[in-house]
């Protein structure tokens, strides 16, 4: 690897498994971090055997996405009742931002949501966070009022959109 990241521009999907989260776990380095890539529900310093079951992991839809590094950014659909997944934990190494795989991921996680069949997929996102607000906007989500069962948060915006395709087909 060099400086400042890898120059590979090749990745794949995988399901995420249990032992990503180490690797995860170490991308993120302080409590603030942990809070707005994980809510208030994760502990700091983040234990992987701990964080397995503080983010529903075994009843999520888990996306790794994988470069010639390794590990480069995982995220989760958690399942919110019958129709609705929640798009959570979504976070790309540090050495491989800027390149366009938090979209990537996003698309894939929406796709296996749609596909395991969530009609809508919902979000928080910490109202200061430009670049994922401007990236949840590119790919369809709009602000809108947390359900009853979703109380809100400060400073963080609750986002939603239908699980299938933006573009008309799907």
């Amino acid at each position: 690897m060099t400086e400042g990241g890898s120059s590979s521009t090749s990745t794949a999907t995988r399901r995420a498994a249990a032992d990503d989260l180490a690797i995860v776990a170490s991308w993120i380095g302080t409590r603030e971090e942990c809070r707005r890539w994980a809510g208030p529900r994760v502990s700091y310093p983040i234990e992987p055997k701990r964080l397995r079951e503080e983010i529903e992991m075994a009843a999520a839809v888990n996306v790794a996405l994988v470069d010639g590094d390794g590990l480069a950014a995982f995220g989760q659909a958690v399942p919110r009742g019958p129709e609705r997944a929640h798009l959570a934990r979504v976070v790309v190494r540090p050495d491989a931002r800027g390149r366009g795989l938090g979209r990537a991921l996003v698309e894939v996680v929406l796709a296996r949501a749609a596909a395991a069949g969530f009609r809508r997929v919902t979000l928080y996102v910490c109202s200061d966070n430009v670049v994922a607000t401007r990236l949840y906007t590119r790919l369809g989500f709009v602000r809108a009022d947390p359900p009853p069962e979703d109380p809100p948060l400060p400073d963080v915006w609750f986002m939603q959109r239908s699980a299938g395709r933006q573009d008309g087909r799907t």
